[in-house]
């Protein structure tokens, strides 16, 4: 690669599975919370099934549930748009936030009691910060004062599944082939870590319901309690383990129709089902990552659905050749042509080869998704 190319594609974080510290008592079986013990029991009862094992049933029941699984992005208020509405049908609702510790616990519990202190405070402070997004605002103002039990399923804080959460920048460089297996090997990794996360989810489910039917006396009332999870649209397969594991009265709902997976997440969803993913799609993703199209996106819309949509259909009209040949013609370029931007010029001006102009406005964004692709779907999860 001419010049000594690198292409910087996207923030990855490098997940290194920690080792468990005995010395230092982390995850001493003896010293383990009532809870752990209780996972411990659960995956226990899975590899005891497995190998045609009895286990005793626990002796408490807990009382009948119902699950509503919302399934939407998470960044911007446009991804939230129905969790106001879904709070509103649910008893108790469980917010997907990997790394939760029993402090942020207490603090959203006390914003759905609706403790005006708390309330005040935490918008001045994220206000003072400059991180008071859209996307918070949306969760702090729907739960507050909602009167809804809440509680966390993911990973906690300190937990030896969780990555290292110390981010680099994950460089690809070498031949067009090279980097989309390096592509390939980075979102199987993922893969297999959402999938843990998942397994640590269902386990611990049951155990959560337990403990708020003890924190909150009123849930002791109902004949059945409505449970809503909200999760990353990526997360399909959880609606499956439920429905298997946990009770069979459960409902997936897409926070926006139709879910707007991007080639990232329609691969990441498929290893994490175990299905092969083609070079195409892999070329697909590293063709958005050149001329990072989800920048562009966002000068027409706070929509992360219409964001993975226009870049589905503007990947769709390059086959494997052409995304190899304009791979190709970038890594000739000197220097200081090598960024984002350029990229995304030159891409746009050959989609301009085909009869075809990027949107420039929210308004034309919708006519244009509407608008058919040149080539097949590659590869839906």
């Amino acid at each position: 690669m001419s010049n000594g190319l690198r292409i910087w594609i996207f923030k990855l974080s490098i997940m290194e599975q920690t080792k468990l510290n005995k010395d230092r008592g982390f995850l001493d079986k003896q010293r383990l919370s009532e809870e752990e013990k209780t996972w411990f029991e659960l995956i226990k009862s899975r590899i005891y099934k497995t190998l045609g094992r009895e286990v005793q049933p626990e002796t408490k029941e807990l009382p009948a549930i119902s699950i509503e699984i919302l399934l939407t992005p998470h960044e911007t208020a446009e991804d939230w748009k129905s969790f106001h509405e879904a709070l509103d049908r649910a008893d108790v609702c469980i917010v997907e936030t990997q790394g939760w510790s029993e402090d942020y616990l207490k603090f959203i519990q006390k914003l759905s009691r609706g403790n005006p202190f708390t309330y005040i405070n935490e918008k001045l402070k994220k206000r003072v910060m400059g991180n008071y997004d859209d996307r918070d605002k949306v969760l702090i103002e729907t739960i507050y004062n909602s009167k809804k039990p809440v509680t966390f399923i993911d990973l906690p804080k300190g937990h030896p599944l969780i990555v290292n959460e110390s981010s680099d920048e994950f460089i690809l460089q070498g031949t067009f082939e090279n980097i989309l297996g390096q592509l390939g090997a980075a979102l199987k990794l993922d893969a297999g870590y959402q999938r843990q996360r998942e397994d640590y989810m269902i386990a611990s489910l049951k155990i959560k319901i337990g403990e708020l039917v003890k924190e909150f006396p009123e849930l002791r009332k109902k004949n059945k309690i409505r449970l809503l999870i909200t999760i990353g649209s990526a997360h399909v397969n959880l609606f499956t383990s439920i429905k298997k594991e946990v009770t069979p009265s459960v409902e997936r709902n897409y926070g926006n129709k139709p879910a707007g997976y991007d080639s990232d997440t329609k691969a990441l969803m498929r290893y994490m089902l175990d299905k092969e993913v083609s070079d195409e799609l892999l070329a697909r993703i590293l063709l958005g990552h050149l001329t990072d199209l989800r920048l562009y996106t966002r000068k027409l819309t706070t929509s992360n659905n219409k964001a993975g949509l226009f870049e589905n259909k503007i990947v769709s009209y390059f086959s494997l050749e052409e995304i190899r040949d304009f791979f190709e013609e970038l890594s000739r370029l000197p220097a200081e042509k090598g960024n984002q931007q350029f990229a995304r010029e030159l891409l746009f001006s050959k989609l301009s080869e085909k009869g075809i102009k990027p949107p420039e406005t929210e308004d034309k964004l919708d006519d244009f998704l509407k608008l058919p692709s040149l080539s097949a779907k590659i590869q839906d999860p």
